[in-house]
């Protein structure tokens, strides 16, 4: 369920925005631009699964500029999450791109957790 990603708890792996299928793709709305240059993403974490992945952000769901690149990131998630952080952008929208589970197929993309 897409609530579970902005709920704001990453306490439980379990309870996430969950797909089955790659690449998937998950564009969050912070209803307002405002200034960002940090994201923090929780991904599952209970089997030392990584993912890849690229986060994007935009002013109008239309232009997208890349904020995080971990298109060929090893490092498996944690309970601690991991902090991103960029040059300051004024941003409406955050899209989160996974291309790779190393669970294999049928593992699509899980974000317990996201903010900005």
């Amino acid at each position: 369920m897409p609530t579970y990603a902005v709920d704001g708890d990453h306490s439980n792996c379990e309870q996430a925005w969950i797909t089955q299928e790659l690449p998937a793709e998950l564009t969050i709305d912070l209803s307002t631009i405002r200034p960002l240059n940090t994201i923090r993403l929780w991904a599952y974490w209970n089997d030392g699964r990584y993912y890849q992945f690229r986060i994007e952000g935009s002013v109008d769901a239309q232009s997208w500029v890349m904020l995080v690149d971990a298109q060929t990131n090893r490092t498996p998630g944690t309970r601690a999450g991991q902090a991103y952080t960029f040059p300051v952008r004024r941003l409406r929208y955050i899209r989160t791109t996974f291309i790779h589970n190393s669970a294999g197929a049928g593992n699509g993309g899980h974000i317990v957790e996201i903010e900005g």
